[in-house]
């Protein structure tokens, strides 16, 4: 183990962030930002399988078609990049299967609002559509904007919070740029 730093580390060492996991086919998968990209601009993914328990070692980096990188400083190839040419970056993914629609879905932020994107086999993702436009452009957004974040579908009525139908309630943070800290709120959703 390494002692805690005695400074705030740049971006450039933090790693992975914004994961969420699921699990499916024995694995579990995680998506994630890759902050020690030159800009963390997409969403990767990475699986160990179950029987490991997650343990250092064990997981494996998605990279240009196959699971063949290793987790731990191995190369990866983006599964969701920025939903438009004129965006900036998608990140802050909350993926789940979803019953109604019979696939996986994956919600994400990017700088004009949260999309959503499904797949068949948690590799390969459709963009589908936009959820919500922010009033603003992450790009220009400056102290005292309300800014929104973290968007994640949960449907009550599943066994957890990793299976989602089409209803149930979209959970987000909301905060007021350089001012307040972010709160939770939540919104009725219904897909598609």
């Amino acid at each position: 183990m390494d002692p805690k730093p005695s400074s705030t580390p740049s971006r450039q060492a933090l790693g992975a962030g914004n994961p969420s996991a699921i699990i499916a086919n024995g694995y579990i998968y995680v998506y994630y930002v890759d902050w020690n990209t030159s800009y963390p601009d997409a969403i990767y993914v990475a699986r160990a399988p179950v029987s490991s328990d997650g343990a250092p070692g064990s997981w494996e980096k998605y990279y240009n078609g196959s699971f063949s990188q290793p987790g731990l400083g191995g190369l990866s190839t983006a599964v969701q990049g920025r939903p438009t040419e004129n965006d900036i970056f998608s990140g802050a993914p909350a993926v789940s299967y979803n019953t109604y629609l019979q696939k996986y879905l994956m919600v994400f932020d990017s700088a004009v609002g949260w999309h959503y994107a499904t797949s068949a086999d948690l590799v390969n993702w459709t963009l589908d559509n936009q959820i919500f436009t922010f009033p603003y452009n992450l790009t220009t957004l400056t102290t005292g904007d309300t800014w929104y974040d973290y968007p994640t579908l949960i449907s009550p009525e599943q066994n957890d919070d990793r299976t989602t139908s089409c209803a149930g309630f979209m959970y987000h943070t909301r905060g007021v740029w350089n001012t307040t800290p972010q709160t939770m709120y939540r919104f009725t959703a219904t897909f598609p």
